[in-house]
């Protein structure tokens, strides 16, 4: 029996094996990287077979959304060919992901790109103070 608390992004999936993205009616997991230095937060995400115009990012209080869309509707019968296995035709691909991002976020400061099938989102850092220790009286 497989492992309850695998997330379900990781768990077989057909013939995909464990950590195949793919999942039921056409949904796919964005697999991201989140990097960091000093002054900012850069996200990156592969879409392959996307182009910009496909790819949407909402952000929504610290949670960031991104989503795909592809509509795939050439009819290769108007070409002369039969089909004799019909999975992607006139399919939607839908690929989606939200992160939550940290508390030190600087939203004001957002960029993003889209080169190749990647998805590249830079976010600014927030100056945060050094936390410090300190007793509280207890009234």
């Amino acid at each position: 029996m497989g492992n309850a608390f695998m997330p379900l992004a990781h768990r077989p999936q057909g013939s995909g094996g464990v950590g195949s993205t793919a999942l039921i009616a056409g949904l796919r997991v964005i697999p991201v990287d989140v990097l960091e230095d000093d002054k900012s937060y850069v996200l990156r995400a592969d879409l392959p077979g996307m182009k910009k115009e496909d790819v949407n990012v909402e952000v929504d209080g610290q949670i960031v959304r991104i989503s795909a869309t592809k509509k795939d509707s050439k009819k290769w019968e108007d070409e002369g060919y039969k089909y004799h296995r019909a999975e992607r035709r006139d399919t939607m691909e839908y690929s989606q992901r939200a992160l939550r991002m940290p508390q030190n976020t600087d939203f004001s400061k957002l960029e993003a790109s889209f080169d190749d099938g990647t998805l590249t989102v830079t976010f600014g850092k927030q100056a945060t103070s050094t936390p410090t220790a300190k007793t509280i009286a207890i009234k």
